[in-house]
């Protein structure tokens, strides 16, 4: 869910993605960038004084954060890009 307007000059939006461009033969060789997210962390949770167990409190319960897909939109009045986080999952990551 996006808004149909610019913000900074209320033009129309249209839709597009955001691109990793390559600079040379190695960036080629190289390239890893698939997407790129909006990555919301967990909220702390408090944990126990024992070290091994904060350790083993945070492998059992830790590390979950949510990814939401990034939407790109450009404005065709003024030029400005426009993110907007969608829907997301959550990862054990």
């Amino acid at each position: 869910m996006h808004k149909q307007r610019c913000v900074a000059c209320g033009g129309q939006l249209e839709p597009g993605v955001i691109e990793a461009e390559n600079t040379g033969i190695i960036s080629d060789l190289f390239k890893v960038v698939k997407d790129f997210r909006f990555v919301r962390p967990s909220e702390p949770k408090p944990t126990s004084l024992n070290p091994i167990k904060a350790i083993l409190q945070g492998w059992r319960e830790g590390g979950s954060r949510q990814r939401l897909p990034l939407e790109a939109f450009r404005c065709v009045g003024c030029g400005r890009v426009e993110l907007y986080a969608g829907e997301g999952e959550t990862s054990g990551t």
